[in-house]
Order: C-alpha cells, then sequence, then structure tokens
C-alpha cells in the first residue's frame, strides 16, 4: 500500500468512527429508552417507573380501538374491537395475575367475589353478572354507591380479578385522590416524570379501569374537569370503566351522572343497611 492509499484509508476510517459512534449509541433497545421494541410507540410506566411492553401494538392491549369517523357518523367515538388480536387478551394469562400491576391496595389483596359477605347478597349478585358479560362489554359502566364501610371497594376490586380469570384483560385500580395527585405533579417542573396527556392516555388505554372514592377529592373545578374527562372517554369509546361513591347519585354532578347511569350502558348497584365489617364479625 502507498503513501497515497493510507492517506485514502485514514480520511475514510475518519469519516467511518463517528458513524460507528453514532450507531452505538443508538443501539439500544427501544424499550431501553421507553419506546416499544416493534412499533416504536411510548410505553406505559409501571409504579417504579419502569416501561411496560404491550402484546399487540395496534390496540395497545385495550382490545379495542376508535375507528376516525366524521363527527356526523352514528358511530363516531364508539370503539370497535381491534382487527389485530380481535380483542383477545394480548398478554398471555400464564403470566399470571399481577397485583401491583393493576394497583389493587394491598388491604383489598384477598378481596374475591367469592369473600364477598353476605356472598348471596343482591350487590354481589349483580357485580357477579356484570363481570360475566362477554367481552368487549356492552354495559360497560359499573358503578357502586352507597355509605362507607358497605364493601364497595371490595367488590371494585374483586371485579378486577374476576375480569382477568375470565376474559383475561388487566386493570387498574385508582384511588380518586392519589389520581389527580398523579395529574398534578405533571404540571410541575420539580415533580414532572410525564405529561397529562400521557396520563389521559393511559387511563383511555387501559382494557378495565376503577376509579375508586369518587367524591372524597377536595372538590374544584380543575378536579372535576380531570375526572370528566376520563370518565367521559371511557363512556363514550365503549370501555369498561368501574366508579365507586359514597355519595348518592342524586350528589354527583349532573355531567358524571348521564354517564353513570345510562339505562342503556351503565349499571348502578346501591349498597346500602348493615356496614360489611359488621357483615364479616357476624359469621
Amino acid at each position: 500500500m502507498d503513501g497515497r492509499e493510507r492517506g485514502q484509508l485514514a480520511t475514510l476510517n475518519e469519516l467511518i468512527e463517528p458513524l460507528q459512534t453514532h450507531t452505538s449509541e443508538n443501539s439500544r433497545r427501544p424499550s431501553d429508552m421507553g419506546l416499544c421494541g416493534r412499533c416504536s410507540v411510548e410505553l406505559e410506566l409501571d409504579e417504579h417507573g419502569r416501561a411496560v411492553e404491550h402484546g399487540c401494538c395496534h390496540c395497545r392491549d385495550a382490545g379495542r380501538i376508535t375507528l376516525g369517523l366524521a363527527r356526523s357518523d352514528p358511530g363516531f367515538g364508539r370503539a370497535v374491537l381491534c382487527p389485530q388480536c380481535v380483542g383477545a387478551p394480548a398478554q398471555q394469562k400464564s403470566e399470571g395475575f399481577d397485583l401491583k400491576r393493576s394497583r389493587i391496595p394491598l388491604a383489598l389483596e384477598s378481596a374475591t367475589l367469592n369473600t364477598w359477605q353476605p356472598d348471596d347478597g343482591a350487590p354481589v349478585k349483580a357485580v357477579r353478572t356484570w363481570s360475566q358479560q362477554r367481552w368487549p362489554m356492552d354495559r360497560h359502566v359499573l358503578l357502586l354507591s352507597g355509605p362507607p364501610g358497605r364493601g364497595k371497594s371490595h367488590l371494585a376490586a374483586a371485579v378486577v380479578k374476576a375480569v382477568w380469570e375470565r376474559h383475561g384483560q388487566r386493570g387498574r385500580f385508582w384511588v380518586v385522590p392519589e389520581l389527580l395527585d398523579r395529574i398534578r405533579a405533571t404540571y410541575s417542573e420539580e415533580t414532572r416524570r410525564e405529561t397529562v396527556e400521557a396520563v389521559h392516555d393511559e387511563l383511555g388505554r387501559t382494557p378495565l379501569l376503577v376509579l375508586d372514592d369518587l367524591g372524597t377529592e377536595k372538590a374544584t373545578d380543575w378536579a372535576s374537569e380531570q375526572v370528566f374527562k376520563v370518565i367521559d372517554r371511557r363512556y363514550r369509546e365503549g370501555l369498561p370503566l368501574i366508579v365507586t361513591s359514597n355519595l348518592d347519585t342524586g350528589a354527583l354532578d349532573a355531567r358524571l351522572l348521564s354517564r353513570l347511569t345510562d339505562r342503556q350502558y351503565a349499571t348502578v348497584v346501591s349498597i346500602d343497611g348493615t356496614k360489611y365489617s359488621d357483615h364479616r364479625r357476624s359469621r
């Protein structure tokens, strides 16, 4: 190799080196950067801030998608079965039920429909019927209302487990004040780990969403608007939603009331009478 050729080779190496460095820096798996390795969409984060892979890239495990229809179309805003996974669970049931991922509180870890007492009561019968609908659900909204201590949260957590066992669809359990704290954190540069859009997108894609203790949050226009956004989207898109509240239905915001008590899409279960803890002591 003569001097001219060596010079050309050195020049070529100088050009290649930065390209190799750039390739190495970008050769990390997308999931390491919070993106899906197949569709490069931003992944949902668990409570530890770790990216969670989805099984179906088309619906991101929601089982349903919303078509881009015109507002004048009768089907505008309604969700349909995902054509890729046909509404089937994208995640295999062999993975097992993940208590932490579902965010069910430890106090409700053992809650099932069979352990709710009295086990032959009308509330548990109505809730069991709701959970046994075909997936995706036609009556996709479940409202559990009644005074404190009647076992509403127990039933909500039990349905999350029942839906997983029956349909293989994951649920996410959010206490409303805690959810609002998460959304509020997106507005502060010091506490922001995600955008408010990302939070609402996740809540809109979760196959089954529980909003626990509606009405215990501090009543402000901002809080009401955030809660309404979540409930309204799931109502309009036909996505399963469970809401528990100590408030009488007549005390609910009129906009929420219209979504949560719609006779065509909602099941309302009122739980009154003896406190749930008293039932447990009596057995």
